[in-house]
């Protein structure tokens, strides 16, 4: 198996890889959140330590599973006794159950790139989100239509992810060069533009000075213990595929120590995005930055345009740049968790390319 089986054309590739599946959407519109509701830099400190108490440690053990046995996470686990492939079967499921609410988000993505342009939202970018794009009916009770920018923006979603993946190893090799990097150029300059607005400081400040009570809050601990096991894709089989795909002697403490960096640089320079332009919208709308700090999705599809449309300047080019960056943190992600699934099965399967495994799923 290991003659025949693909590898990463280096360990940099690899790393690239792992850093754009760890860094996603959580840690653009989750991370900045939970920093906003347990104690601001408080947070950004469990969550440093969480990462060195159980990150660092348990995706070595995941990479280097992966790694030793040259094979995704049934048959890693499997290798060390039968039954115990089933624990590799089972988050591998998880990855699964996870990419098909993904895929929609990622499909509002594609909305909102389209839309950047022109700045498609309008001023009401509440009722643009829940009435034009996902169309919500009444209630639970209430099935309604099919929301066709979803469908639509999740077929391109879709597209994009397969043809990222469709050759496997090759085709993910040249993807991640450019989607694990962009993320980080354009944060850097809506970086600088978050940090130069008028009143930026007073959402910094909410981000950057611990509250140092909210130690003693469990609910602390929990949420960055958590949003570590969420961004770096722990538990679900995810990085025993990608360390599948190292050579066996390869280094594993260097690289896991690189991709918990650079998913960490992600979480806080999207930290000081969010909450410098929410010091900016306090500012123009005359409250407290708490009453504008929104979680889940209306913090990445309803404040954020709202946000850009109060710009002083640039406001297309801003938003065309920020749904770009939405859409490649989302996508190395998106096709990470299908790679995950995939692999056991072209693993199993081995009569059937893998181009037609990508599909199928």
């Amino acid at each position: 198996m290991e003659k025949s089986r693909q590898h990463w054309p280096s360990r940099w590739i690899f790393i690239l890889a792992a850093v754009g599946s760890a860094a996603g959407l959580g840690n653009l519109w989750r991370f900045p959140y939970l920093a906003y509701e347990h104690g601001g830099g408080t947070f950004v400190l469990v969550l440093l330590l969480a990462n060195l108490i159980v990150g660092i440690p348990l995706l070595s053990l995941e990479v280097g599973l992966g790694q030793k046995m040259q094979t995704a996470a049934p048959g890693a686990f499997g290798a060390i006794k039968d039954k115990f492939k089933y624990v590799g079967w089972f988050a591998v499921m998880v990855s699964v159950m996870v990419l098909t609410y993904y895929m929609s988000v990622m499909g509002w993505g594609v909305n909102y790139f389209a839309s950047a342009f022109n700045l498609g939202w309008g001023e009401d970018t509440s009722a643009h989100f829940f009435g034009n794009v996902l169309q919500l009916s009444d209630g639970a009770g209430v099935m309604g239509g099919i929301s066709w920018p979803v469908l639509t923006g999740m077929i391109v979603a879709y597209i994009l992810t397969y043809f990222s993946v469709w050759k496997g190893v090759r085709s993910v090799s040249k993807v991640v060069k450019w989607t694990a990097t962009i993320p980080f150029v354009i944060l850097a300059i809506l970086l600088l533009r978050a940090v130069t607005l008028e009143g930026a400081a007073s959402g910094l400040e909410l981000f950057f000075i611990p509250d140092w009570s909210a130690l003693s809050d469990p609910k602390l601990w929990i949420a960055a213990f958590s949003q570590v096991f969420f961004s770096l894709s722990l538990a679900a089989g995810v990085m025993v595929a990608y360390g599948s795909y190292n050579k066996k002697k390869q280094d594993i403490t260097g690289s896991v120590f690189w991709i918990v960096a650079g998913n960490f640089l992600v979480s806080l320079m999207s930290g000081v995005v969010v909450f410098g332009t929410l010091g900016y919208m306090a500012l123009q709308q005359g409250v407290p930055v708490t009453d504008v700090v929104a979680g889940g999705p209306s913090l990445t599809f309803v404040t954020f345009p709202l946000a850009i449309s109060l710009l002083p300047a640039l406001n297309s080019l801003i938003a065309v740049i920020f749904f770009l960056m939405v859409l490649t943190l989302g996508i190395d992600s998106a096709f990470s968790l299908l790679e995950s699934f995939a692999s056991p099965i072209v693993e199993r399967y081995k009569g059937v390319s893998t181009k037609k495994v990508m599909l199928i799923i």
